[in-house]
């Protein structure tokens, strides 16, 4: 019983954690002119290239729709462009363009700025054994998720 209080107690602190940093990050973002649902689908193709939409939305785990509408967006900002997929007749990849590159990269110097105001008394190694248990955690939870539902 210990141990479920200490996990719940834990699990509204990043449900909090996570509000903060979202409503922050997406005050931050504003400015930039690069929305989260942008800045995301940017990211996947910065750090996995270019893919199709439906790959972009399986590994966001969200509607295809919702990937090709952000996906729309970005393509009439210049951000994206459409090329032949050599696997695929019809399913185009996305690739980012130069200027969307440099969009991402502007958003994340201002993310930068924004972890560079937190101080906080903890060590380096203390907040990388934080993310190892977080990570642990993540596992855990996902798992047993998985085994409930399927025993419904």
């Amino acid at each position: 019983m210990a141990q479920e209080m200490a996990l719940h107690a834990l699990l509204r602190e990043v449900y909090e954690l996570q509000r903060i940093s979202s409503t922050l990050v997406d005050g931050i973002h504003k400015k930039t002119g690069l929305p989260s649902p942008q800045r995301k689908v940017l990211r996947c193709l910065v750090q996995e290239g270019p893919q199709t939409v439906p790959d972009i939305a399986f590994s966001r785990g969200i509607k295809r729709q919702s990937v090709q509408s952000v996906v729309n967006t970005l393509k009439t900002k210049a951000f994206v462009e459409i090329q032949a997929n050599p696997r695929h007749k019809t399913s185009k990849l996305i690739a980012i363009t130069p200027a969307g590159r440099e969009a991402f990269d502007t958003a994340g110097k201002a993310e930068n700025a924004l972890l560079q105001a937190i101080h906080l008394s903890h060590s380096d190694k203390q907040l990388n054994q934080a993310a190892e248990v977080l990570s642990a955690i993540n596992t855990a939870v996902q798992e047993a998720g998985e085994k409930l539902l399927k025993t419904e």
